[in-house]
């Protein structure tokens, strides 16, 4: 009764983020799959915003901040 929820999708730090994958559109619009869910531009996960899909990163935008999710290669 006296406890507090926590949203988990809003405090998500950029360390939390993780590039699963780019799947890429004819039209150019791309599409990225974070931490399982799958975004484009525009779209929002926690408080960054999906600003572009490239075929190995994904441009975010938060707080008026710049950050860039790079797809992890396999060795």
């Amino acid at each position: 009764p006296t406890g507090t929820i926590v949203s988990y999708d809003s405090d998500l730090m950029l360390s939390d983020l993780r590039l699963d994958g780019v799947v890429a559109q004819a039209d150019g619009n791309n599409l990225a799959i974070i931490n399982g869910q799958i975004v484009k531009a525009k779209d929002v996960i926690g408080k960054f915003t999906v600003v572009k899909v490239n075929m190995e990163s994904v441009f975010l935008l938060k707080d008026g901040q710049k950050f860039t999710l790079e797809l992890k290669k396999e060795e």
